[in-house]
């Protein structure tokens, strides 16, 4: 099901993000759980997941797999920045290719959400972009 353009998004937000952002959601969220689990987390599991799977799973040449409620309860909570980091990349990433002072600025202001609590999450989407799907 195509992500719908909501409230929350910024003025820029298009339909190719939103495109962009379905096809990968699914392997991005798994690739999450999965560092979570290998930096130590206490409630993340281990999905065997390496970046080769989730290349595959972005493009569609492997199945992505369910994931545990409890997961997919924290994914929910950071589900909104990661996305609008994704799609800033998408937007914004000719003209900052690295995250930087500008682009952080501009993307605070951009952003519907609570920029100190959100800023790590939007920047995981962002650097994550470097794998993005072409709308």
């Amino acid at each position: 099901m195509q992500d719908e353009h909501t409230d929350q998004d910024p003025i820029w937000w298009q339909p190719k993000i939103s495109s962009s952002w379905d096809r990968v959601k699914d392997a991005f969220h798994r690739d999450w759980v999965q560092t979570r689990h290998d930096m130590g987390s206490k409630t993340a599991v281990d999905l065997d997941q390496n970046v080769d799977d989730t290349i595959k799973q972005m493009a569609g040449t492997q199945s992505v797999g369910t994931i545990r409620a409890t997961e997919s309860q924290d994914w929910v909570h950071s589900e909104a920045a990661f996305r609008f980091g994704y799609g800033a990349r998408i937007q914004y990433g000719q003209q900052f290719p690295q995250w930087n002072e500008e682009v952080e600025d501009l993307l605070r202001a951009d952003w519907n959400g609570n920029w100190k609590d959100d800023r790590e999450s939007i920047r995981r989407g962002w650097t994550y972009s470097g794998l993005t799907v072409t709308p």
